[in-house]
């Protein structure tokens, strides 16, 4: 039984395959949050920018090579934990009642809630 494309076979990757698999390797280890969609831009050039400080490397960012692939796979976990623990950065809405600290911090003040009285 024959599998695969005839490309894949005589070992021919599509022109996507290899920003794909760097993408998803990328991701995998924390340091790509977009869409693993093979096309190769700013976001996926700072993916391998953020890789290549934390594993100590020199991956090419400008395009992916099918040589550094293998090098992302090679690293188990998470490789970048802040990009994996930030994830996308959300907007946060600014409330009247919200006392910054001057930490980074904010302090909601206490919320009285109306709660119907049970009896146990």
């Amino acid at each position: 039984m024959v599998t695969g494309t005839v490309e894949a076979q005589r070992g021919i990757e599509s022109p996507r395959q290899v920003p794909q698999d760097m993408q998803r390797e990328l991701k995998r280890v924390g340091c790509f949050s977009g869409k693993v969609d093979g096309s190769w831009g700013a976001q996926s050039r700072k993916a391998v920018e953020r890789f290549n400080e934390a594993a100590k490397l020199e991956l090419q960012a400008e395009t992916p090579s099918s040589q550094d692939v293998p090098k992302v796979k090679n690293f188990p976990g998470l490789v970048c934990e802040q990009v994996a623990s930030q994830g996308t950065p959300t907007r946060q809405r600014e409330s009247t009642g919200d006392k910054p600290r001057g930490d980074g911090v904010t302090i909601t003040p206490n919320i009285r809630l109306r709660v119907p009285n049970f009896r146990f």
